[in-house]
């Protein structure tokens, strides 16, 4: 199952690939803003897509949760300081998939 919600292609992972007039795909890692990275080969797209939904599965099932209880608990302030350090990690991380595209 775990499986089949990395390999999902919908929401960000949806938006992020396109496939151009010439038939090449290219990642846009900003998904509609910013500029995209021509993909060289199936396995290079197959693992983008795998690393983005990992990261759509961490975040849909365990960060999300766990700020949910944390907010319980701790109170609706630690919400506010966990998105901002989450969207910090997330931009770091979608900025290191860039890295080797040009």
């Amino acid at each position: 199952m775990i499986d089949a919600m990395i390999n999902l292609n919908i929401g960000f992972s949806k938006s992020c690939f396109r496939t151009g007039n010439d038939g090449r795909v290219t990642y846009h890692p900003w998904a509609y803003s910013g500029t995209g990275y021509p993909i060289e080969n199936a396995a290079q797209e197959a693992d983008l897509r795998r690393r983005i939904g990992i990261m759509n599965a961490i975040s849909l099932f365990i960060i999300l949760p766990l700020v949910l209880v944390l907010s319980f608990v701790v109170g609706p302030q630690i919400c506010l300081v966990l998105l901002i350090l989450g969207m910090v990690v997330v931009w770091q991380y979608t900025r290191s998939l860039t890295k080797g595209l040009e």
